[in-house]
């Protein structure tokens, strides 16, 4: 984890919880465009995957070995 932010405000003043606000808004959404990002790799994997899967399904057939 890149940063530790604690789950209380340090200040108990009206400035101090918009900022702690503001901190767990921004890291929500960094966390959110990892998702995307994660997701969009694991798509791309899935698709390589298969595309492995067909390629190997198809050499062993020609060498004639039982699936």
């Amino acid at each position: 984890m890149e940063e530790t932010i604690l789950t209380q405000p340090t200040s108990k003043t009206a400035s101090g919880y918009e900022a702690a606000i503001e901190q767990h808004l921004a890291e929500m959404q960094r966390l959110n465009e990892q998702m995307q990002k994660d997701r969009l790799d694991i798509e791309k994997l899935k698709i390589e995957t298969q595309a492995l899967k067909s390629e190997t399904r198809a050499l062993l057939s020609e060498m004639g070995a039982a699936l």
